[in-house]
């Protein structure tokens, strides 16, 4: 699946902001910009849009990992989504790799999937979107996306 809805120049930036020197979040890049990914020290991508897929063979040439978990636009990685992804991403931080995590505008699925993170790394729900907001502004969540981080907030054991 190609990217949809944007018309990219290899030359153009990434549009992409670091929540931490491992944890990027984003919009859909194209192929050509792949080497920009390299250039920042990206060595990981997930991708949540069930709209289209980033190229896995082309990502791996350029020796980055590649993880695809389809979410439609506005809603929330589902439960087997967020476990897969989350072990995905610490497996990549285990590494060494600083990972990507992209849908397609980069103000929805993405910010909610790293909130998610977050709070299974131990941050608190309101710290942890606090610190994704403050790094990728705007990020707006639906009323589902914040429904599914409160249920996986509530999983979380306090420390």
């Amino acid at each position: 699946m190609e990217p949809v809805g944007y018309n990219y120049s290899p030359n153009s930036h990434l549009d992409i902001d670091w929540v931490d020197g491992r944890l990027a979040v984003g919009a859909a890049f194209s192929p050509n910009q792949v080497g920009l990914l390299k250039e920042q020290g990206i060595g990981a991508v997930l991708d949540l849009r069930a709209e289209a897929a980033d190229d896995p063979d082309l990502l791996r040439k350029h020796g980055i990992e590649f993880l695809h978990l389809g979410v439609p636009d506005g809603e929330a990685p589902d439960p087997a989504q967020l476990r897969r992804g989350i072990s995905w991403v610490r497996e990549q931080w285990a590494q060494g790799r600083r990972v990507l995590v992209h849908c397609q505008g980069g103000l929805g699925r993405s910010p909610c999937f790293a909130t998610a993170l977050l709070v299974a790394e131990g941050l608190p729900l309101e710290e942890a979107f606090e610190r994704v907001k403050s790094a990728r502004r705007p990020a707006a969540l639906t009323a589902s996306q914040w429904e599914a981080l409160r249920r996986l907030a509530l999983e979380v054991p306090a420390e």
